[in-house]
């Protein structure tokens, strides 16, 4: 007969691989952000994670399961501060609570922001994403085009919520890194505030049509 396998040995185990799995995450994000996807290696990731060869293919087939990996805990997390707490009473009070999920969001995981948005991945994203990540991007737009679809006249084109999406991304990007500036926040606020009154107002005019 065979014998039970001690449950607190199992989830020992199972807590030590989540460990790993989070470390091997980690280390190839930052390496993503760094080096860029194409020119970080496998080793570059084990090394960079303290782990061997056989540990990482133990978790991972390949460097684009990491990148798949990494980009659905990035849209997770993003789609989890797009859901407002208080519902949006027009059009324009949706853009803008998409603008500051998206703001916020890079303010705290810059790294997950960039991997999502920044390069190729945004310009695909402006036309259509990209089999493998299809999955986790149309997660995505099928969020922003819930905010946004009770005010507009008729069902948003797939290819304007794309736009929509890249549009705020882009502006989110180019905000957070003023904000990033030596310039006190209040100030930087306020002078930023007229520009994304205007951005969100244009968005607005855009989708109503």
């Amino acid at each position: 007969m065979a014998e039970k396998e001690n449950p607190r040995a199992v989830s020992r185990t199972q807590r030590r691989a989540s460990r790993t799995r989070k470390r091997l995450l980690d280390a190839a994000l930052a390496l993503f952000n760094e080096k860029g996807l194409d020119a970080t290696a496998i080793e570059d990731i084990t090394e960079r994670a303290d782990v061997g060869k056989g540990t990482f293919y133990r978790h991972f087939g390949n460097k684009e399961a990491v990148v798949m990996a990494l980009i659905d805990n990035a849209v997770d997390h993003l789609v989890d501060r797009m859901k407002p707490g208080n519902p949006p009473q027009n059009l324009e009070e949706a853009l803008e609570q998409l603008l500051k999920a998206h703001q916020s969001f890079f303010a705290e995981n810059a790294n997950e922001f960039l991997l999502l948005f920044q390069g190729r991945l945004l310009l695909r994203l402006q036309q259509s994403p990209p089999a493998e990540l299809e999955p986790a991007y149309n997660r995505y737009l099928q969020e922003i085009d819930r905010l946004v679809s009770a005010f507009v006249p008729q069902p948003a084109d797939p290819a304007r919520v794309r736009q929509l999406a890249a549009a705020i991304a882009g502006f989110a990007f180019v905000q957070s890194s003023f904000a990033r500036s030596t310039a006190p926040a209040e100030e930087t606020e306020k002078n930023l505030q007229p520009l994304r009154r205007c951005f969100v107002t244009g968005l607005a005019a855009l989708l109503a049509r």
